[in-house]
């Protein structure tokens, strides 16, 4: 079958992006990743090569699904980091649904938990332990059960994580008030051929770093600071690689601190 050009896969850096995010999550809870960081790179590098396997133009998995398997698989299995491979395998694999518009539909934490401990214990076909090839292919058949499109748009974040996007376009929360905060952008104007430093500042309501804002509040606010979809920022554009992951662990945070006894 061919390679479908617009799937977009994890390199290497990005999987060990989420691991280190994962840790810095983890550092300071009951389910530390004890030590953190790569113990086997060439196992890192078979795990993300799997979503590129095949020859030539031909791909071995070429749908959302499978590819999301095959990771899921290889991290999980291939045990690159010294600790957190689940969490790692489980977090890259929903970040690289995210990316490629698909999320799982009504799959609750102890399913999903359930999963990801077969794939770890080689136990998803019956009878046990099976071929590699069997074993993704069974994995691809209940991410492709349990999920659908993902509808683009905006995204419900933290505080926190909106501090650190705008900070990404030149933008600083500050002079937290009441209910509210001033988002602030320092640009040089030049006027009548003199260049000053000018302050353009907005109020928007803020009620904590890690309280979530809706998705009406994140349209309100990208629209008073130009960064839009009219204005050209579309949520590929806005929500960054780290934002995807950062919402991937929130929603699971829970289940990860599950996998972390297993």
């Amino acid at each position: 079958m061919l390679y479908n050009p617009p799937m977009r896969h994890l390199d290497v850096e990005e999987i060990m992006e989420i691991h280190n995010v994962l840790a810095q999550e983890f550092s300071d809870s009951n389910d530390p990743i004890m030590p953190p960081g790569i113990k086997n790179l060439s196992m890192l590098e078979s795990a993300a090569a799997r979503q590129d396997t095949g020859f030539g133009a031909f791909v071995k998995y070429d749908t959302v699904d499978a590819v999301a398997a095959t990771l899921l698989y290889g991290i999980v299995n291939n045990h690159p980091f010294h600790n957190g491979n689940k969490r790692t395998g489980l977090v890259a694999t929903l970040t690289f649904m995210d990316r490629n518009d698909r999320t799982l539909d009504g799959v609750s934490h102890n399913e999903l938990y359930e999963i990801v401990t077969k794939v770890a214990s080689h136990n998803l076909c019956r009878g046990g332990r099976s071929h590699a090839d069997e074993e993704v292919e069974e994995l691809r058949r209940w991410i492709r059960k349990h999920s659908r499109p993902q509808t683009r748009g905006e995204r419900v974040i933290t505080y926190r994580q909106l501090r650190r996007i705008l900070n990404g376009f030149g933008y600083e929360l500050q002079d937290a008030k009441g209910n509210t905060i001033d988002v602030i952008k320092t640009i040089n104007e030049r006027r009548y051929g003199i260049i000053r430093t000018v302050k353009h500042r907005t109020n928007i309501a803020y009620p904590g770093e890690s309280v979530q804002l809706t998705k009406q509040a994140m349209r309100d606010i990208r629209g008073k600071l130009g960064l839009s979809e009219k204005e050209g920022y579309d949520a590929d554009a806005f929500y960054d690689h780290r934002t995807r992951v950062d919402i991937v662990i929130v929603t699971y945070q829970s289940l990860l601190r599950r996998l972390a006894k297993v």
